[in-house]
């Protein structure tokens, strides 16, 4: 404003020429430029500190509202760290967002690789039928395996079904695949995955070659093997597995075998009444493992098994009533756990049945004569429980045995069996017949030396009296034979005395060996490690 004054001044000046005036005019000419300037430096001034004013302003203000994100975001730290410590593994972790979940997860061991898992399956149209109601724990195989699904389908841009089962419809020629039972048989196989691999598992390490969790159909995952489209084996021993077999595991109603041997599976989780729907399984292979559980009663449901396969777990309880009732069952391997009780009556009915082992359990009771109805029978083993031999099995030994003609490996050892052996035994065709570690007595039965091909006869730490029958001295194949810990006496000619064949002479000292001198080098129950390798035995 100063400037524009000054200007019209300076023109109403222009046509003065008088001396004084014009000098007048340069005066004050120059004062108002001196007080423009002098207010302009004071109004940059101010417009100076108005701006610092305001950027300090903002400057506190940020680091005020950090301050309150960053205590904000603290307490709710500890307080999930508070809820993940409460609940555990298998704590309540509905409220915590899904990537948060997933890395609890990993964390916990439940997850393997690196996947980017995204909004549980239950928005997915027809997937939510497939999810059991109350699944709340994130770190569940059963969530875990819905959260998997659901990305499948997304990266397919589908609602009817993965590219997996559009492919399988393709590759069958066939228009009949139930996309929703397509996709049961994936998030039943995806439950299991989560289920029962670790990190250190043999299918883990096939994710990244898509031989499992892989986008194709589920019979393309390795060990899986299918039949018109519908999984019909899992062949999946010495996998390293470790967990819990999940109750999904019925949902597969066309499965026929599941053989799950040498791992280190902890539990089976199947809910029993769905068992029956396993209508048309032929194998179960659990041997090998850490199951920590009971025989169900719902198992005689299965009237199609052929196989059943427990060897070497913690079962306990007793063997149930209902095993009589698995008409077509051919193998029955329940030995080396912890069951107890008596051997049911029942098991008699099993008439194709050719190898029952019980070895190595907390039997006991009689041994009942019905077990001589099982004509098929090449393999019966019993006892076996050194640690409690009085809890053992007692009574004596059926003649009813007497009548397995087929009957090859026959060992019923540390028990409570009394009385004599019975001369029947010298009818069946044998190739092992052990019976140490009883309270048998009475004498060796001369009619043992009519079993032709016999190659192991034990009969040690008996209460065995009387001369040795030398009818023994015809078993032209013993390779071991095992008579110490009794009352006997008198002298036996082994015919055949070459170390190839014979692997032991285990005498008392009363005992005289007229042919050969051999060392005794059979101990104990070596025998039962040399029993051929029978389909599906240990």
């Amino acid at each position: 404003r100063l400037r524009r004054a000054l200007t019209r001044s300076r023109r109403s000046m222009r046509s003065l020429h008088h001396g004084d005036v014009v000098v007048a005019t340069t005066v004050t000419d120059a004062h108002l430029v001196v007080v423009a300037e002098s207010v302009e430096r004071e109004e940059i001034d101010e417009l100076s500190k108005a701006r610092r004013y305001k950027r300090r302003s903002r400057i506190i203000l940020i680091v005020f509202v950090l301050v309150i994100l960053g205590l904000v975001a603290l307490v709710l730290g500890l307080v999930l760290h508070m809820r993940g410590s409460d609940d555990g593994p298998g704590g309540n972790d509905k409220n915590i967002d899904d990537m948060s979940a997933l890395e609890q997860c990993r964390r916990r061991g439940y997850v393997s690789d690196g996947t980017n898992i995204p909004d549980p399956c239950s928005s997915i149209p027809g997937c939510g039928s497939l999810i059991e109601e109350g699944i709340v724990d994130v770190c569940s195989p059963q969530k875990m395996a819905s959260m998997w699904l659901d990305l499948d389908i997304r990266r397919n841009e589908t609602n009817a079904g993965l590219d997996g089962c559009s492919v399988l419809t393709l590759r069958e020629n066939r228009t009949n695949v139930d996309p929703t039972n397509c996709l049961e048989q994936l998030y039943t196989m995806a439950t299991f995955y989560f289920a029962l691999s670790g990190d250190n598992s043999k299918i883990s390490s096939k994710i990244e070659t898509n031989l499992w969790l892989s986008q194709e159909d589920v019979c393309t995952w390795e060990g899986i093997k299918c039949r018109q489209g519908n999984v019909a084996a899992i062949y999946l021993g010495d996998k390293n597995l470790s967990g819990i077999v999940p109750k999904e595991l019925p949902r597969m109603r066309s499965l026929r075998i599941v053989k799950l041997s040498n791992n280190q599976i902890n539990d089976i989780e199947i809910d029993l009444p769905l068992m029956v729907n396993l209508t048309e399984l032929r194998v179960l292979d659990l041997s090998g493992n850490k199951i920590k559980s009971t025989i169900p009663s719902q198992i005689g449901g299965l009237n199609k098994l052929n196989v059943l396969n427990l060897n070497g777990n913690e079962i306990d309880g007793s063997l149930p009533t209902e095993l009589g009732n698995l008409e077509e069952l051919q193998f029955f391997d329940a030995g080396k756990n912890l069951l107890t009780g008596p051997i049911p009556t029942e098991v008699g009915n099993l008439k194709y049945l050719y190898q029952l082992d019980l070895y190595d359990n907390s039997l006991s009771g009689p041994i009942p004569s019905q077990l001589g109805n099982l004509s098929n029978l090449e393999m019966l083993l019993l006892g076996g429980n050194s640690q409690n031999r009085k809890n053992g099995h007692s009574g004596t030994i059926p003649t009813e045995i007497g009548r397995l003609k087929n009957l090859e490996f026959l060992g019923i050892v540390e028990g409570n069996l009394s009385g004599p052996i019975p001369s029947v035994l010298g009818e069946l065709d044998l190739r092992i017949l052990a019976l140490s570690g009883n309270d048998l007595t009475g004498t060796i039965p001369p009619q043992l030396g009519n079993i032709t091909h016999l190659e192991f006869l034990v009969l040690g730490a008996n209460n065995l009296n009387g001369v040795i029958p030398s009818e023994l001295g015809n078993l032209k194949f013993i390779r071991a034979l095992e008579l110490r810990e009794n009352s006997l006496n008198g002298s036996i000619s082994i015919k055949l005395c070459d170390p190839i064949f014979l692997d032991g002479l285990c005498f008392d000292e009363g005992v005289e060996n007229k042919v050969c001198d051999i060392p005794c080098m059979f101990e104990g129950e070596e025998w039962v490690h040399l029993l051929p390798s029978l389909p599906g035995d240990r």
